[in-house]
């Protein structure tokens, strides 16, 4: 996001998938890597912060920016 500010807007989980989809129009294309890690959710300290409408609401308007090219 930082050598290419004006590309991506989503912040929080969309912004991930933000980075795949807008990072494979990049001229030369980006390769994309999936890296493995493990999550031990019993050393959470708290509950999630997902936000389930406002998470679905970033998917949303992101499927929208792609698809209409912004």
């Amino acid at each position: 996001a930082r050598a290419y500010p004006f590309l991506f807007r989503s912040r929080g989980f969309a912004a991930q998938t933000e980075m795949i989809l807008r990072g494979a129009r990049l001229v030369p294309p980006v390769q994309v890597v999936e890296v493995g890690g493990t999550v031990q959710y019993g050393r959470k300290a708290g509950p999630s912060k997902m936000r389930l409408l406002r998470t679905a609401w970033e998917y949303f308007s992101l499927g929208w920016r792609v698809r209409l090219g912004g």
